[in-house]
């Protein structure tokens, strides 16, 4: 078989496993979902998920993952210059255009999964890019968090200013980055 229909059909059997997994987060606690629920709603067998998967945590922890490294590209820092800069406008755009998926996450019970898995991934990943990654990652979800709670009343670009003013700002005076 063809290496790249067979990439293109696990993609899409992972993103089947995860739209299952994020309508059941929507009915019900993520501690009531098990594997053989998420199998049943994405109608797809067992033995395929445990190829990929050994539990429901690590698919949700692999879908939030690619977004995470969609973030991570977005920091820039220019080393003569001595700046930093993360264009965030770009995810919450993406999220305001699946605000039904995040308003489950944040609402539901698959925030904890996500904070508790993916806040020490991206930590870990963004760590090679800024000394002070704790509190970067730590100040975007909680960002995230509000902004979902009050239902998205700023647009995108407004939510990356926000975290340009207090995350960024913050973070390069702690670097000693600003004159």
């Amino acid at each position: 078989m063809d290496d790249s229909k067979h990439d293109r059909r696990s993609q899409r059997t992972r993103q089947t496993w995860m739209d299952a997994l994020i309508a059941l987060l929507a009915e019900k606690d993520d501690d009531a979902i098990s594997i053989n629920d998420i199998i049943a709603r994405a109608n797809v067998g067992r033995f395929t998920f445990d190829g990929h998967f050994q539990t429901k945590d690590a698919l949700l922890t692999q879908g939030f993952e690619r977004a995470l490294d969609f973030l991570i590209e977005q920091v820039s820092f220019n080393e003569t210059a001595r700046t930093l800069s993360m264009d965030t406008t770009s995810l919450f755009r993406r999220i305001q255009e699946h605000d039904d998926l995040f308003k489950t996450l944040v609402w539901g019970s698959g925030f904890d999964v996500l904070s508790r898995e993916d806040h020490v991934s991206f930590i870990e990943k963004l760590h090679q890019k800024l000394m002070l990654a704790y509190a970067t990652a730590a100040s975007l979800l909680t960002l995230l968090r509000w902004w979902l709670e009050l239902k998205m009343p700023y647009p995108p670009e407004r939510m990356d200013e926000f975290f340009q003013q207090f995350t960024l700002v913050n973070v390069c005076n702690l670097m000693g980055l600003t004159d």
